[in-house]
């Protein structure tokens, strides 16, 4: 990665993009900038905090500027990735440029206060599997922004994806676990309206694989291109998973999937029935072996014909 501040005299700016007024400068005391119109005069300026960067807002030429500084120049990758979000997600929207930047700094000001760089490989696998349903399977058969609205499981809904009457559990696991899942409540394989069905992806470590953030940038390319308006709503999902677009982790692991089953769940499905619930129990959870249920085994075509 290279730093567009370092051939930067002091005092001087270099415009970034040709289709919007977006500029990378150096200050008198060598600081490092990002300068962006809003295209609009705004009422009063925008106020927030960002670890380790300064935000003002002038006013020229009947529009208002934002100007980002950055404090410390050794975070200059995490304040590049900053300003690159900003100027992509500028020229996404044809209106209301500064409430639209706005939000994105909202969401910047919430990742730059997590300082943990690390994400366990359950997350890791439970979210890849869950992104490549989202982008490989149901996106196929119904919009990217209803497929996106549809995944409910990162807001604690029992199951991962709902869609005209239909809930699909997604769960993931690594090739040495030898086809076994967990089952983290007794909700998650029970519903009231027998419309549901559990899907499986098994993964693999893998030096082609791609990781966690490869694949995010990979559904978030499409959501420019298709539906830029709920690019904030895909992010959010993600964050309530706990995962931020925009962190550099440490520790990403390159994966690749090696199969994909779909399973019906019936009432013949072996599960931990909803009518054992009690409230003394607190919490229920078990681990689910698939070789016993290949009876139940569906198409995932057969799924989607059903959504679509």
């Amino acid at each position: 990665m290279n730093n567009p501040w370092e051939n930067i005299g002091q005092g001087y700016y270099r415009r970034q993009d040709k289709d919007i007024n977006a500029f990378y400068a150096k200050n008198e005391s060598g600081e490092y900038l990002f300068i962006i119109d809003l295209e609009e005069l705004l009422d009063k300026d925008i106020e927030l905090s960002l670890k380790g960067i300064d935000l003002k807002t002038s006013k020229k030429d009947n529009s208002s500027f934002l100007t980002l500084i950055l404090k410390n120049e050794t975070n200059w990758e995490i304040f590049l990735q900053l300003c690159e979000d900003l100027m992509i997600s500028a020229k996404a929207v044809k209106s209301n440029r500064a409430k639209n930047i706005h939000s994105r700094l909202v969401r910047w000001q919430t990742f730059l206060k997590n300082e943990n760089y690390n994400i366990s490989e359950e997350i890791q696998i439970g979210l890849m599997g869950e992104l490549i349903f989202l982008n490989e399977y149901l996106s196929k058969y119904v919009s990217l922004e209803q497929a996106i609205n549809a995944w409910v499981g990162p807001e604690k809904e029992k199951q991962d994806f709902r869609l005209k009457g239909i809930s699909i559990e997604i769960k993931s696991f690594m090739d040495n676990k030898q086809d076994q899942v967990n089952i983290s409540s007794v909700e998650q394989l029970n519903n009231n309206d027998n419309n549901l069905y559990l899907c499986t992806m098994g993964f693999k470590s893998s030096d082609s694989g791609e990781t966690l953030e490869d694949y995010c940038k990979k559904i978030q390319k499409r959501i420019y291109e298709e539906c830029p308006s709920i690019l904030s709503v895909f992010e959010d999902l993600l964050m309530s998973y706990g995962y931020y677009l925009h962190c550099k982790y440490d520790n990403l692991k390159q994966l690749s999937q090696y199969k994909n089953s779909c399973y019906i769940v019936n009432n013949k499905f072996p599960k931990i029935p909803i009518t054992i619930k009690n409230p003394a129990i607190l919490n229920i959870n078990y681990k689910l072996d698939l070789s016993y249920c290949k009876e139940f085994l569906v198409e995932i075509k057969d799924i989607m014909e059903l959504i679509k």
